[in-house]
């Protein structure tokens, strides 16, 4: 399946599908990494993330939690692995109507997209992996019998 949306630059980018392979790896060195990090979030911001309301979520965040999320943006954006991975997922992917490569962003024009490629390639390849979490189960639960004996 391709889909196509437009950058906060203005570049269309082409996305196409992202192997489990290459999404699994991304998965799992995103954990690594993640690993480094004390992540320490209060109650409160459980029900603001869920809400995807970024005035929910900014108003639920204390000065720690900011701190955290500073400190996790910084661990991955320091990650050559992640680096490497992330264009390993977008190998069949078009930005600007070019191949997405290391070359492409050698282009000082088209090197601010990295990140927002990044995002793109986490909703892509990260989110199937959670997308049935906090469903109900899919097996029918048994209903007791509540007749008479």
């Amino acid at each position: 399946m391709q889909k196509k949306t437009t950058l906060p630059s203005g570049h269309d980018l082409v996305i196409n599908h992202v192997s489990f392979a290459a999404a699994s790896a991304l998965r799992r060195a995103i954990a690594r990494e993640l690993l480094k990090v004390n992540v320490q979030f209060s109650e409160s911001i459980i029900p603001a993330l869920l809400t995807r309301d970024v005035n929910n979520i900014t108003a639920s965040l204390s000065g720690t939690e900011v701190n955290t999320l500073k400190e996790v943006l910084l661990v991955l954006l320091a990650s050559e692995e992640l680096e490497g991975l992330v264009l390993d997922c977008c190998k069949k992917w078009v930005l600007a109507g070019r191949p997405v490569t290391n070359e492409v962003f050698e282009d000082d024009e088209l090197r601010g997209d990295l990140i927002p490629l990044s995002v793109e390639v986490a909703r892509e390849a990260l989110l199937p992996f959670f997308s049935n979490l906090g469903l109900p189960s899919s097996t029918p639960e048994k209903k007791k019998d509540e007749s008479p004996k």
